[in-house]
């Protein structure tokens, strides 16, 4: 899975924090942020392969 960096993590919790997420949750939703972000680069590697 992508690593997300420790400043784009911070601003992430920040906003989680201005949304209301309790803190316990939070790290529930970088994981899924962290998903997400992996399947879209793993996504956007096929899209490349697939071009040529």
């Amino acid at each position: 899975m992508i690593q997300v960096s420790a400043n784009f993590t911070s601003k992430y919790t920040v906003l989680l924090n201005q949304r209301s997420v309790k803190a316990g949750q939070h790290r529930y939703y970088i994981r899924w942020l962290r998903y997400y972000i992996d399947g879209f680069v793993k996504s956007q590697e096929n899209i490349f392969y697939e071009t040529f």
